[in-house]
Parts: C-alpha cells; sequence; structure tokens
C-alpha cells in the first residue's frame, strides 16, 4: 500500500467523536444480522489493523485470509449462512485476537 492509502486508513481509523464512543459503549455486543455486514465488519477491523501494525500483521494477514474466502462464497451462501455460523467465525477471530495481543 501507498503512503496516501496508509494516511486514509489511518484517517478512517480515528474518525471516531467521544458522543460515539459512549454511544458504542451502551450497546450490547451482537452479530451482524446481515452477510453484508458480517463482512463489512470483518473489513472494518482489518482496516484497523492495517492502520496500527501495518499489512505485515500476522492478525491482519488472517483477516485479510477471511475476507477473501468469504468474497469466494456465492451470494446466496453467504445470504444463507446462519447467525450462529457468522458468530462462530467472530468468536474464533476475538480469540485469537486475545491471543495476539497477549
Amino acid at each position: 500500500a501507498s503512503i496516501n492509502e496508509e494516511y486514509k486508513f489511518l484517517t478512517l481509523a480515528t474518525l471516531k467523536t467521544s458522543q460515539e464512543i459512549k454511544a458504542l459503549i451502551k450497546k450490547a455486543a451482537a452479530v451482524p444480522q446481515t452477510s453484508h455486514k458480517f463482512v463489512d465488519a470483518l473489513k472494518t477491523f482489518g482496516d484497523l489493523l492495517y492502520a496500527l501494525f501495518s499489512g505485515c500483521c500476522p492478525l491482519f494477514i488472517e483477516v485479510k485470509a477471511l475476507v477473501k474466502a468469504l468474497a469466494e462464497y456465492s451470494a446466496s451462501a453467504l445470504k444463507n449462512m446462519s447467525v450462529k455460523t457468522r458468530g462462530s467465525i467472530l468468536w474464533i477471530l476475538t480469540l485469537q485476537t486475545r491471543h495476539f495481543f497477549c
């Protein structure tokens, strides 16, 4: 990625106001209800990892591979993916993230 792209990712990762953060804290954790929101959440997390640690980050590489694998699924397969399956994927990603930061 070029320097301009890295700056864009850093800017996007830091565009939260204190009111937005406080509103997010009050929300309960939930699995995205649609496949589009699920993939968007994974991409946003990948963008954050890229902005914080660069493209060499092992966790970013794994998230990028996950997003790429999901992109190969047909639209109907993604649409029919159950909330339980999406939740399981997010739970595994949470465990990997905790391991990465420990």
